[in-house]
């Protein structure tokens, strides 16, 4: 499918498949302006902003990423992704269970190392999305639909840069964060969810501090130092990140300077 990135939303709507809805509605509720013709469109999926957390868990330790699976069901795919100035690097998932039941031996956390060294990000980018428009497809897209979905998040997801954990996320968890209704009843459904978790690596994490703690008025060094974390739409939960990370440093410290006479006397019988 050939579809320009800078259209993204488009994608979806190339579907050959994909039904055209029409509404005849002369009148919409709660719509300030009202339209003046039926409402015609076509797509498969939507994309949209909501408060819900994925029980996914994941952390950075030096080039290695740790994921944990929370979810009522297992995890069958998912890959971890560097990208930083133009080159990356990415591992996939080992499949992660449900978290355990009463003794059985937790198999729902796993650990992956990123490659080495980095490589093209135009290679990488290709790879990931021949890898996961087949995974899609394997969990019950069409093979038009996999690749719309791909193709509507590949520049953010694939090129932005960033540590990230991209994962299919269990039917049984999509069916209770978001139940669906639909009358009269489809005679199959089938719902395919991706999680995007963003992960705050050691060196990034130190880089933002820096930049933070830093009193001096914000010059064009800083700007391109802060510039190029790459931090996006995700930079307001990096900064608490950088700030919780800052604070407990600053109790830690305070502590040891509290107890640092009592430590001493201690010490000294």
């Amino acid at each position: 499918m050939e579809t320009d990135h800078l259209e993204p939303c488009g994608a979806a709507r190339e579907v050959p498949d994909a039904w055209i809805f029409q509404s005849d509605l002369k009148k919409i509720p709660g719509l300030k302006v009202q339209p003046h013709f039926p409402q015609q469109e076509k797509f498969i999926f939507y994309r949209g902003a909501g408060s819900a957390r994925i029980p996914i868990y994941a952390s950075m330790d030096g080039d290695t990423a740790t994921v944990t699976n929370y979810c009522g069901g297992s995890i069958s795919f998912g890959v971890a992704l560097r990208v930083r100035d133009g080159k990356a690097a990415w591992a996939q998932l080992p499949a992660l269970a449900s978290p355990p039941k009463g003794g059985e031996p937790a198999k729902n956390r796993s650990e992956v190392t990123f490659p080495q060294p980095d490589r093209s990000l135009d290679e990488v980018e290709s790879e990931l999305a021949d890898v996961w428009k087949k995974a899609l497809a394997d969990d019950g897209l069409t093979p038009a639909e996999a690749s719309a979905m791909v193709e509507t998040w590949r520049k953010t997801w694939f090129r932005g840069n960033g540590d990230r954990i991209l994962s299919l996320v269990p039917r049984k968890t999509i069916d209770s964060m978001l139940p669906l209704k639909i009358t009269p009843t489809p005679e199959k459904t089938a719902r395919v969810f991706v999680a995007r978790i963003e992960m705050l690596a050691a060196d990034r994490e130190q880089a933002l501090i820096d930049l933070m703690n830093s009193t001096k008025a914000v010059d064009e060094k800083d700007f391109v130092k802060f510039s190029r974390l790459g931090l996006g739409r995700f930079g307001y939960g990096a900064m608490e990140v950088a700030s919780q990370i800052q604070v407990r440093r600053m109790k830690a410290k305070f502590f040891e300077l509290s107890q640092f006479e009592k430590n001493r006397e201690t010490t000294a019988r």
